[in-house]
């Protein structure tokens, strides 16, 4: 770690202190202090892969790390701090259409009709708490959470495009979604 990142007031913003993830070949369970080199594998390390993914994405999203300070914590610890693989930055989603985005909003999977969040940036999204069971009280909780966020149906519309086909294409901008006045053809006397 630089001199300069540990007098930067939002370097302890850029890498948390721990973050989870798995060991690329081997896909164990491991967590990364900040600062420390080589990482060390979870006593909760599952045999199966795919649960040891989960189980870092879980750990990760209840302490707020993100995906791209995940990477740059398995890079820094693999790699050296001082080095631009340590930031965030490196690894953060470049979304165009981000600034006309909520940070958050809410929506209901189309096959289940189960209220589900989505984040700014990230892909996939998060089940919600507040799920009901009934497909319709989704909806309407959907509707006023966003309603009470200042989300409008465009963003919504948006994000949900920008979680499934990434922040970057036409669909996850909400002009796309805006409607603009038919203009009708007329003579003036």
């Amino acid at each position: 770690m630089t001199e300069q990142d540990r007098f930067d007031p939002k370097f302890s913003e850029k890498l948390p202190e721990i973050c989870y993830s798995t060991l690329p070949g081997d896909e164990k369970l491991i967590y990364i202090l900040r600062g420390e080199n080589g990482c060390h594998v979870s006593e909760n390390s599952s045999k199966k892969p795919d649960i040891n993914r989960h189980m870092a994405d879980y750990h990760n999203r209840c302490r707020g790390v993100s995906k791209a300070q995940e990477q740059a914590m398995l890079h820094g610890c693999q790699s050296g701090w001082d080095g631009p693989a340590a930031d965030p930055g490196t690894y953060a989603p470049q979304a165009v259409h981000a600034e006309g985005l909520p940070e958050l909003c809410f929506s209901t999977l189309p096959s289940t009709g189960a209220l589900i969040c989505i984040k700014r940036g990230e892909s996939g999204y998060s089940p919600s708490d507040w799920n009901t069971g009934d497909p319709a009280r989704n909806r309407e909780l959907a509707d006023y959470n966003n309603q009470r966020l200042g989300v409008t149906q465009a963003q919504r519309l948006a994000m949900e495009a920008g979680s499934l086909y990434g922040w970057t294409c036409p669909a996850a901008d909400p002009r796309t979604y805006e409607q603009t006045p038919q203009l009708m053809g007329g003579m003036s006397i």
